[in-house]
């Protein structure tokens, strides 16, 4: 029978731990200290707002991919995205790696919301890692920002709620609560296809 050596097992431990921390959008340093206190890992900007900020980012009007801002389908996923919230945060905890209501983590904050209220399909429906949102195919990158919008960073995300607002899974302690984004590094903006589709659906007469 062959024998695994000591130096194959830490290769094969530290390369799961690399592939791990790339799935969740962690630096390695954090995963080890995460393992280290067993604590959950904070995700996301480590200078997050504990209130929104005041200031237009970007406007509501068309944009450069021609996605109508403003349907039923976008207003729908605020209002969803709000119902979550609270002034303390508390009414759902942050939980690294969680993926519902009990306590999520910003992406699977972002994936309930998307995919549980809405029956949008991004790219893992169970919880998709925020860097996936960044490139999904099922939105457009817009220049302008407007409510219901994805406000991506490859280690966070969040779903605009109005100017220079997001509501998020914010971290450890923090819980999901609507915050600001002026103070951090400007974040991508994503608009979901679904919502100039649903715009165009044909509204279905009464009684039918």
């Amino acid at each position: 029978m062959a024998k695994i050596s000591g130096v194959t097992v830490a290769l094969g431990v530290a390369g799961s731990a690399m592939l791990y921390t790339g799935l969740r959008n962690i630096t390695m340093a954090d995963y080890i200290r995460s393992l280290v206190k067993l604590q959950p890992v904070p995700v996301g900007p480590s200078d997050l707002p504990a209130s929104g900020a005041s200031g237009l980012v970007g406007g509501i009007s068309l944009n450069d991919n021609k996605v109508p801002p403003g349907t039923p389908l976008a207003a729908a996923v605020v209002a969803s995205a709000l119902s979550y919230t609270s002034p303390d945060g508390k009414k759902v905890p942050y939980v690294w790696a969680g993926e519902t209501p009990a306590g999520w983590d910003c992406s699977g904050f972002v994936t309930w919301v998307l995919h549980h209220d809405h029956g949008l399909d991004p790219p893992d429906n169970e919880h998709t890692v925020t860097a996936q949102f960044m490139t999904w195919s099922g939105a457009l990158t817009v220049s302008d920002v407007a409510p219901g919008d994805l406000v991506c960073w490859a280690s966070h995300v969040g779903i605009c709620v109005g100017p220079n607002l997001m509501a998020n899974a914010v971290g450890v302690g923090i819980g999901t609560k609507v915050t600001g984004w002026s103070n951090l590094t400007p974040p991508v903006f994503r608009r979901p296809k679904a919502y100039a589709d649903a715009a165009q659906q044909p509204v279905k007469p009464q009684g039918d």
